[in-house]
């Protein structure tokens, strides 16, 4: 795999445009979103550090105190912490400034792109769908798995999977995209080189190898809690489609899925367990809307390839699959899924054994049929799907047919 070209030292000039970005970003005052208007109006940050009063107010972007306090900073010395790393790293780690080839192509139209990022790893490939995959930190171990097998076949037909390296969901997508021998990215809302939780450090190295880390932090920057709110945005800013799966209510997951359409990306839900906090979030989301209920993965395939500014096509071997899920007949009505037979003496059965003498609570059946609760809600759920049973409002369930 390729290493962008912007991850060596690169020439003199680039060194320098590099220094007075970082340089930019350090003037008090000015923030991030002011420094990138200032970089976009002059054509570049040595350009904005290099600029007279006059020219810098007459950006629009800054008042003349501004405009003077960025005309008094210099582009910061060879010998600032984060060149330093830059150069100690040999080729390791790099910058990507917005102009870059290998920045993330729809990251640089968001309302507030980070004008640099901190990268570690390979190229993203030319022209890939980048399709995100958040969730619970708390994730079900249902949750991780279906994370993992989802960003397995999302990676095999060619997608890039992004996340943010966090706990459960998070490093369970990372990892299906890493098992199918994927690209996948994880944006970090650390430094570079300080990964957290700890505990993904391997992980964060295998990603490093064979994919791609990202931060718009500072080497040496620990985890702060207003950092993984910056960090979502760029999660969902750089990716076409955003699927949560397992989100509580008010979880950065859901803040994810609003910020990605707000900047007009696609938001898959996958409905989980009714009642269960891990799922409260994503199926409040999905009763009011705020992005498509998602089955598979070939429904977040489906909808890749109808996206008018994605120029890309599921690849030949994957094209059978997809197309045969795609022309079956769709309604308003999901048709019902083909029924797997239900045996006495089987957590099905003893179910149906159950609520075909009166409806019962989940308390109810859990006393009744013997079954340990994670085999019970497992089956439940699979019940529901299968249109079997239903949940009542009294939140009884009863035994359909």
């Amino acid at each position: 795999m390729t290493r962008s070209d912007a991850f060596s030292r690169g020439p003199v000039d680039r060194d320098l445009e590099i220094r007075s970005a970082l340089g930019l970003l350090r003037v008090s005052g000015i923030g991030s979103m002011r420094a990138c208007r200032l970089v976009r109006a002059l054509g570049g940050a040595r350009a904005v550090m290099s600029a007279s009063v006059e020219e810098l107010t007459g950006t629009g972007v800054v008042n003349e105190s501004g405009a003077r306090a960025v005309r008094s900073a210099r582009a910061i010395m060879v010998d600032d912490p984060a060149m330093l790393f830059l150069r100690e790293q040999r080729g390791a780690t790099g910058v990507l400034l917005q102009g870059d080839p290998a920045y993330p192509p729809l990251l640089r139209h968001i309302a507030q792109p980070p004008m640099l990022l901190w990268a570690r790893g390979g190229t993203i490939p030319p022209g890939a769908p980048m399709v995100a995959v958040v969730g619970s930190r708390r994730a079900t171990e249902r949750g991780r798995s279906l994370a993992y097998k989802w960003a397995y076949r999302l990676a095999s037909a060619g997608v890039v999977v992004v996340s943010g390296l966090a706990e459960g969901i998070d490093a369970s997508a990372h990892e299906g995209a890493l098992g199918a021998g994927g690209f996948t990215v994880a944006v970090m809302g650390t430094g570079i080189n300080r990964v957290y939780p700890n505990k993904h450090r391997q992980l964060a190295r295998e990603i490093g190898k064979s994919g791609l880390l990202l931060s718009e932090f500072d080497p040496g920057t620990g985890a702060r809690p207003h950092h993984f709110p910056q960090r979502n945005r760029i999660i969902a800013g750089m990716s076409h489609a955003v699927i949560v799966v397992e989100a509580e209510e008010e979880s950065g997951s859901l803040i994810t899925a609003r910020l990605a359409q707000d900047e007009g990306r696609e938001v898959g839900l996958v409905p989980g367990w009714p009642g269960d906090p891990t799922s409260a979030g994503t199926n409040a989301a999905i009763q009011a809307s705020l992005g498509s209920l998602v089955r598979s993965p070939e429904d977040i395939l489906n909808l890749l390839a109808s996206l008018p500014n994605l120029d890309w096509a599921v690849p030949e071997y994957e094209r059978a699959a997809v197309e045969a899920r795609a022309t079956k007949p769709r309604s308003s009505v999901p048709s019902a899924p083909r029924k797997t037979p239900v045996r006495a003496g089987t957590a099905a059965g003893r179910i149906r054994q159950r609520l075909k003498g009166k409806p019962s609570t989940i308390d109810d059946l859990l006393m009744d049929t013997g079954l340990e609760r994670a085999d019970l809600e497992r089956t439940l759920l699979d019940l529901l799907v299968e249109q079997r049973i239903n949940l009542g409002p009294d939140h009884r369930y009863r035994w359909l047919r």
